[in-house]
């Protein structure tokens, strides 16, 4: 199964080859606006594939309406903390990230507070109570134990994730640990996502889950860090 990866295209309509599953791995279009959706469903079901996954990404916030906002995604498989089964290859797309503090409001669609479970305090007049609080570990947990191909938007903490941040912080991972720990235990054959664009490359899992298995982890932004269509997209054989 020849499978064609790409994420964080924002706009741009890459030549693609064609084969039996194209990934597109969220952040679609340039500025979210309808005419950019028109335009980029266009594009996709001229792709030459016999299948077309897709998931959201921060910058998809149209998607947050509804996958079928404007009936285009009945011709292919959007996934949004579910997934679809292809010639026995079983795949999974969930579309969250974390936020952050100084973080564009235009850029949050799909976006969580806290990458751990946890609890925060809310003040009532009895005093202080404890709530639950919405996390990524929450979204990662549905994940399939049984899952082959995993596609999010978010990176794993520690891999395919630095981002170069001189101006403020210098290089820090960006991903996130719980995500990472899903994986470790999940164990698929395929990680793909995007979101971080510097972080463009494919990567052997830094842990081997066993001596017959092991996660090849795939960052596939069209885009780098300066918002130009420089990486191809990328293909892989399962």
């Amino acid at each position: 199964m020849i499978i064609d990866c790409i994420s964080d295209l924002h706009g741009n309509e890459p030549k693609l080859p064609g084969g039996d599953i194209l990934i597109i791995a969220g952040d679609m279009t340039a500025r979210d606006a309808v005419v950019d959706w028109f335009d980029f469903f266009s594009w996709v079901k001229t792709t030459p594939y016999k299948h077309r996954i897709l998931i959201a990404g921060n910058h998809d916030g149209a998607m947050e309406d509804g996958p079928d906002f404007m009936g285009k995604i009945a011709e292919f498989h959007y996934l949004q903390d579910d997934g679809v089964e292809i010639d026995g290859i079983k795949f999974w797309g969930s579309p969250w990230t974390k936020s952050f503090e100084g973080m564009n409001p235009r850029c949050r669609a799909f976006t969580l507070e806290h990458d751990e479970a946890g609890e925060e305090l809310e003040d009532t007049k009895w005093g202080p109570r404890l709530l639950p609080r919405q996390s990524l570990a929450e979204k990662w947990a549905l994940i399939p134990d049984d899952t082959d191909v995993l596609i999010t938007h978010s990176p794993p903490f520690g891999v395919l994730d630095m981002v170069d941040d001189q101006e403020h912080c210098g290089n820090f991972h960006a991903g996130s640990k719980s995500l990472m720990g899903a994986i470790y235990e999940k164990k698929p054959k395929l990680h793909i996502f995007g979101h971080i664009h510097e972080g463009y490359g494919i990567d052997a899992d830094i842990w081997s889950h066993d001596n017959n298995s092991a996660t090849v982890y795939i960052n596939a932004s069209h885009v780098n860090e300066y918002y130009k269509p420089t990486n191809p997209y990328q293909r892989i054989e399962i």
